[in-house]
Order: C-alpha cells, then sequence, then structure tokens
C-alpha cells in the first residue's frame, strides 16, 4: 500500500489519493491565513462521531510552502492553500513508491474555530467514471490513484465529496 501524505497541519497516511506529478497550482496562488510560527493541536475523526487527539505540531514558511513539523516524530508535510469559495483546496508534496515527488489534494474548510480535513481518495467514487467524465487519468495497474487532469477537474471533484456530505478525517486547531 502506498503510504502518502495529505494535510494542512500534519500528514494522514492515504492509499488511492488524488495526485498530479506536477502541482495544480502553486505559491502564485496560494494564501497564508496561518501565520508562521503557528502550533496546532490535530484531531482525528473517531468511528462514533467525536475527535481524538493526534498530534501536535507548529507551522512555518519555506519559500512560499508551509511547513508542518509534528512534535510526536519529528515528520514534515509542505503544503499551499489556494482560496476556493469559503474553503480551500490544499495541495501537499509527498512521494510516491518510486521517492518520486508527486502532489496530493484535498480541502480544508475552516469552523469552529477550526479547520476541517477532506481528504478523498480516489476509490471513494468510480476512477473509471471520473475518467470517462474528463476529470482524471489512470495510471494502468494503480487504479486506486487519479490524476486529476486540470484545476477545474479537481474542483470538480472536491465538490462532489463537500456534495456527497463526507465526514472529515482531520479537526485542526491552532493553539497559542
Amino acid at each position: 500500500m502506498r503510504k502518502i501524505a495529505i494535510a494542512l497541519l500534519c500528514a494522514l497516511a492515504l492509499s488511492g489519493c488524488f495526485e498530479t506529478k506536477t502541482p495544480l497550482f502553486d505559491t502564485k496562488d496560494a494564501v497564508y491565513p496561518i501565520v508562521s510560527g503557528a502550533h496546532y493541536l490535530q484531531y482525528m475523526s473517531s468511528s462514533k462521531g467525536g475527535w481524538t487527539e493526534q498530534g501536535r505540531g507548529v507551522i512555518t514558511l519555506d519559500h512560499g510552502w508551509y511547513v508542518a513539523t509534528s512534535k510526536n516524530d519529528n515528520d514534515t508535510i509542505k503544503f499551499l492553500l489556494k482560496p476556493w469559495g469559503k474553503n480551500y483546496l490544499a495541495v501537499a508534496q509527498g512521494e510516491d513508491n518510486d521517492k518520486h515527488l508527486t502532489y496530493l489534494y484535498g480541502v480544508m474548510r475552516p469552523g469552529d474555530g477550526a479547520f476541517y480535513e477532506y481528504g478523498p481518495e480516489c476509490h471513494d467514487f468510480a476512477p473509471h467514471e471520473l475518467q470517462k467524465r474528463g476529470l482524471v487519468t489512470l495510471t494502468p495497474g494503480d487504479d486506486d490513484n487519479c490524476a486529476p487532469v486540470s484545476l477545474d477537474a479537481l474542483q470538480t471533484i472536491m465538490q462532489m465529496v463537500l456534495d456527497a456530505h463526507a465526514k472529515p478525517a482531520n479537526k485542526y486547531v491552532l493553539v497559542k
């Protein structure tokens, strides 16, 4: 199973991600609603509907990319946020199975003093149906991973996630 990170603030291990080899947006399109040096608490959604604390860390800026460093395991994730209505599209740098740089996508929804992370997986939808609609390409033999064909396609997919009333996977609370 592929282990890759997508997150606003800390890593969330996923397989079957929406990913591309080059980013669909970059630092020119990014916004920075989080102050460099901010500390955060990460909570993971529990099966019973509540939240379980998963980690703590700090966020800094490096060459236009946010860098989230987990205090639990000193793991770091680089990510950008692009405004998208009242939400943010998120892109995080990761590695594929061959250790090549890849970019993974999700949605961050602010609310109630926190950011809620939606990290959809390709198999949340019918990957071949997404491909028929022209929204993604699929790598032969790796149908669990979808590559959005454009920023517009990514926005369509992420709107489908929100329209499905998906439960957020993580909640991030900024603390002093």
